[in-house]
This record gives structure tokens, sequence and C-alpha cells, in this order.
């Protein structure tokens, strides 16, 4: 199989596991949504929110880890167990200001106290993933079918504690996908602790730290200006129209395996990154088609009290359409970075770097959006939010394309049909129109098989990848009964 086949292979795999993801998540969260009230909804919302505040610290070692790990050097004891080392001191604070925290928003305190534990928990799976998408970015692909499948055994258990409940099933749908991580990367956990390879990545962790402080106040500045300026109830629209809004971001999993090959180097890193853009538009477009068509459905699969954040849900669509075109832009701006390399890295060299320029953007976005926000969210409430949003998205999605124009990669012609493709998709969307949870996910279902069905009839592009995925898939089959054979399985 040719490597390009090769990435859009471990994609689709990540990405088939996404979208197993969707059809639970959707069952999960819908299910949460209708169990708690719209008010212990909001309330999970904030906490949510305020949690990732305490994770500034995670991922400050990532991007180096990643790097190093990608091209081949044994330090992936050091890097999970420095993330969990991380994590302790994010532990601590947040239980110490659990109380105040619960004051804001006028709920318990024990609900703050067990949330704080999801913070090493996401330390150690952030970092255990890290590995593996570094290692073998395939075996990704489990993490939400793990993670989702507890979730629903779970909680058909724990709901009935509330919230407290639905907290603890979170918690306890890490731990066991932390389990699988270890025994995946039982082999490449063995090694010796790298105190050389730490230090050479805290010189650099104050950059990481930049971007991290940013990106945690810029993910968080809509929750804490919805929370301060409305109520929980509308807090908890809030959470559902961005839940359904970020289903589109699930398609950043395609391109999963695109940038530790850029990290290797080539000579058709064009090439990838042309394959790689096509791959998730392909996807990308007719899911945003879809939101749209069927906005309201969507919703109401969650309950019919959150509809009041359905012209948020508008505006929040074409946003992370934008926001997940902006994440491929990243990996091929930080793959062209060798900064790592360099022996001795000065202030100032760090300052003109690539790292430094993007993790500069999500304080862009805070000093921009922080005034439009206290303008707009007390007069349009959580639709003035959701226009700040895309403002920003499309601001900074054009200034990353001052470093790299990643629409001269795109393909117009595959792009047409991808679009053609998503009209007849449309079409059979509207005269099939209908209400109702099973009817909403009925049409969901057979809208793909159109849209694929019309695709594979345009595109030839499209029917070489199914013919190589194919391949790779009766490769894969002949391996193992070869294997089972040979040990007298079968």
């Amino acid at each position: 199989m040719s490597l390009v086949i090769r990435l859009r292979y471990t994609g689709l795999l990540v990405f088939a596991s996404s979208v197993f993801s969707l059809f639970t998540g959707l069952v999960f969260s819908s299910f949460i949504a209708r169990a708690l009230s719209k008010y212990d909804y909001g309330v999970w919302t904030f906490i949510s929110s305020m949690i990732a505040y305490f994770q500034f610290s995670q991922g400050l070692l990532t991007s180096w880890a990643f790097r190093d790990i990608a091209r081949g050097r044994r330090v992936e004891k050091t890097y999970v167990a420095s993330e969990l080392l991380l994590s302790i001191p994010s532990f601590v604070v947040c239980l110490i200001v659990a109380p105040f925290f619960s004051q804001i928003i006028g709920s318990s305190p024990s609900f703050f106290y067990l949330s704080s534990l999801l913070i090493p928990a996401y330390f150690l799976a952030d970092g255990l993933s890290t590995v593996l998408g570094a290692r073998s970015p395939h075996k990704l692909a489990y993490r939400n079918i793990i993670l989702d499948s507890m979730k629903i055994l779970l909680i058909l258990w724990l709901i009935q504690f509330g919230l407290f409940g639905f907290i603890a099933t979170i918690l306890m749908a890490y731990c066991g996908y932390i389990c699988y991580c270890l025994y995946a990367l039982k082999d490449f956990l063995r090694d010796k602790f790298d105190f050389k390879s730490l230090k050479r990545w805290l010189s650099f962790s104050w950059i990481d730290l930049y971007s991290n402080v940013g990106s945690t106040i810029s993910s968080g500045l809509a929750v804490s200006l919805v929370a301060l300026f409305t109520s929980p109830s509308i807090l908890g629209s809030w959470g559902i129209v961005l839940a359904i809004a970020r289903f589109l971001k699930m398609t950043s999993d395609l391109p999963s395996a695109l940038y530790p090959k850029l990290l290797v180097g080539g000579e058709k890193k064009e090439d990838y990154v042309k394959d790689a853009t096509m791959l998730l538009l392909m996807f990308l477009i007719p899911m945003a088609v879809g939101c749209y068509l069927l906005a309201p459905n969507l919703i109401d699969i969650f309950g019919s009290k959150y509809l009041d954040g359905l012209p948020a849900l508008y505006i929040l669509i074409p946003s992370y359409f934008t926001i997940t075109l902006s994440a491929m832009l990243e990996y091929v701006i930080l793959a062209d970075e060798k900064i790592d390399l360099e022996e001795k890295v000065s202030f100032s060299r760090l300052i003109r770097s690539n790292v430094f320029f993007l993790s500069s953007l999500s304080y862009l976005n805070v000093i921009v959006s922080l005034p439009l926000m206290f303008l707009l969210i007390p007069r349009y409430s959580v639709t003035g939010c959701a226009m700040v949003i895309l403002t920003m998205t499309v601001i900074l999605f054009l200034i990353r394309s001052w470093k790299f124009n990643i629409l001269k990669l795109v393909s117009y012609r595959r792009l047409a049909k991808y679009l053609c493709a998503s009209f007849i998709m449309s079409i059979f969307v509207y005269f099939f129109y209908g209400v109702g949870t099973i009817r909403t996910l009925l049409i969901i279902v057979l809208g793909v098989v159109v849209y694929f069905a019309a695709l594979f009839a345009l595109d030839k592009k499209m029917r070489e990848l199914a013919n190589g995925i194919l391949s790779e898939i009766k490769s894969v089959t002949k391996r193992i009964i070869s294997y089972l054979t040979r040990v007298r399985l079968i």
C-alpha cells in the first residue's frame, strides 16, 4: 500500500471511530441532557469550563515530546510520567478553590471536588494518547469506542445519582481508557526516565506555557461570560449547541497521520498536505451541510427545552468548519519549524518561531473577543457570543493562511464534486425530512449513504481510495488468518 493510501487509511480508521462516537455520543449526551434538569446541565457546562482553566499546564511538554517520539527517540516513559507530575499542582489548587466556584454558580461543592479528579485523569490520558499518536496513530481509533462504550454502560446505573453520577461516569470511563493505553504501549514504557530529555523540553516549555495560558483563557472565555451575564439554564442551552457544533471537529482526526510524517520530512510534502486537505473536506463539507439542515432536530434529540439556542447553532456551524481547517493548517506550519533540532536557541530566535506566532493568536483572540462579548452577550445572549466566535475564527484563519496558504493546494474540481454530492444529499434530506429522534438518526445514516454513493459515481479518486482501503482490509485479514493457522487456532 502506498504511503498516501496508508495516511488515508490511518486517518479513516481513526475517523471511523469518531463516526461511531457520533452516534454513541448522541445517545449518551441526549440521555444525560434529558435526565438532568436544564439547570444541572448548565452547572456541568460551567464545571467543565472551569476544569479547563486548570489544564493550562497540560501539554506543556507535548509538542516537543511528540516531535522526539515521532522521530524515533525512546522517551515515552519520561513524557507520560512528567505529564502526571504536572497535574498534581493543578489538582490541589482546584480542590482549594472548589467552594468559591460552587458559590458562583450556586451548586454543591461536592460536584467540584469530584470533578477535580478529572484533572489527573485528563493529563494522563492526553499524555498516553500523544504517544499513541506518534507511535501507532491507528490505535487511537479505539479511544472513542472505549470511552463512549464505558460511559453508556456506566450511566445506566449511575444516573440515579444525578449530576454526581454523571461526573463519576466520565471519571471511570477515562480510567478504562488509560488502562487500554498502558497495555497498548507496554513495550514503549519500559525505558529509563531520561532527565536529559526532560531538561531539554523544559528549556522550551516557557513558550508552551505561554501558548497554553492563552488557549485556556480563549477556550473558556465564552462559557465564563455567558455564565456571568445570563443564567445556568441559558448556559445549559449554550452547552448543547457547542456540543453539536463540535461534532464537526471530529473530522480533524482524518489527517492525524500527517503531522508525524511531515516531521520526518520528505520530498512529497505538498502532495501529502493536498491529499490530507481534500480528505478532510470530503467529510467536513457534508457534515456542515447536514448540521445546517437538521439543526432543530439535532437540538431536539437533547430535548426541546434547549431550542432557544438554535440561532447560536446556525452561527457556530461555520465557526467550527473554519476552526477545523485552521487545525489542519497548524499541522503544516508547525511541521516546518525546526527550532527543536537546534543545539542552542536564543530568546530572539524563539520569538521569531512559528510556535510563538501560533501561540500569540490565542491572546489576540482574547483581546478582541473580550470587549465584543461584553457588548453583545448582554444584548443578544448566546447568539451574540456565537457572532463573536465566528468573526474571530475567520480572522484567525486568514492570519494563519498568511504563513501557509492551504487554499492553493485545494483541488477545485474535486471540491465541486464534494459540493455536488452534498447537494444531492440535501435533496434527499428535504424530501424525507421529519421530526423525532429515530427519524433524525435514520435520515443521518441514509444521508451519509446517499452522499458517498453520489461521490463514488462522480469522483475517480474516491473509487481509488475505496479500492485501496478494501485491499488493505483484505491484506490484514489474510495476515490474521495466516497467523491463527500457524498457531493452530483455526
